[in-house]
């Protein structure tokens, strides 16, 4: 106040009364000039954490090969809620591409790269009784003549039937006191021409002659192929309670 009573008031005698008040009415009246203001840091973008694609492998079946351009036909519940379904042949691991899907009769059309060693025809004749016929899968994992899903094969090589459920040894047991043996269920070879027509997938006419086990054998092997089921950790959290997953995911 001193300053600006020197700077402004020409020094006047602040001992006396009036000078003082004048000096402080003159102060008050000043407007102060707003403070500039100050640069605030930006504020970081954060990024959403990114969903972890990773896959894992986590169930396995059975599928064959329909087309010599790698058509695979397989069960539904195979496939359900699988991000990738990937062959295994000869060591290699192969990609597939689903082309189209049939809950209802529990099926499934995928399709690979590969041009197969052999492809299965389809049975234009209903199976009977006491007809011998060739049950081909993977059962724990590993090649074999059995297992769910499979894929049953006439004694022409031809495809009769995919399994898709096998009879529950418990119920029967329980509602009828007997053990039943070798009893599947299965969907007929013309679900499966039907789902290749409409997806316009061409098929071989089937074989009219009995070839011998050792080639029976062999085109059993050739045309039926080894998938894996590969998930993300949502989907394999989704799936725990409807899926059977590998125990090794814990």
């Amino acid at each position: 106040m001193t300053a600006y009573n020197k700077k402004h008031l020409g020094g006047s005698n602040l001992k006396k009364s009036e000078n003082v008040e004048k000096l402080i009415y003159a102060v008050l009246a000043l407007k102060t000039s707003p403070k500039p203001k100050t640069e605030t840091a930006p504020v970081p973008i954060v990024k959403a954490p990114t969903q972890n694609d990773d896959t894992y492998k986590v169930a396995s079946g059975t599928g064959f090969y329909v087309s010599d351009t790698g058509h695979i036909i397989t069960n539904h519940h195979v496939i359900d809620g699988c991000k990738d379904m990937k062959v295994h042949s000869k060591g290699n691991v192969l990609e597939t591409t689903k082309i189209s899907e049939d809950r209802r009769n529990d099926l499934a059309l995928l399709k690979t790269t590969e041009s197969p060693k052999h492809s299965f025809a389809l049975s234009m004749e209903s199976p009977f009784p006491l007809q011998d016929i060739v049950v081909a899968g993977f059962p724990l994992n590993r090649p074999g003549f059995t297992g769910d899903p499979e894929v049953r094969i006439l004694g022409y090589g031809n495809v009769v039937a995919v399994a898709v459920a096998k009879l529950s040894l418990k119920k029967i047991l329980k509602d009828f006191g007997v053990v039943p043996e070798n009893t599947n269920f299965g969907v007929k070879a013309s679900a499966v021409r039907n789902l290749m027509e409409g997806n316009g997938v061409s098929f071989k006419s089937p074989n009219t002659e009995v070839i011998s086990k050792r080639k029976l054998s062999r085109v059993a092997t050739d045309g039926t192929v080894y998938l894996t089921c590969w998930m993300t950790t949502a989907q394999i959290q989704q799936m725990r309670a409807k899926k059977v997953l590998f125990e090794d995911l814990e």
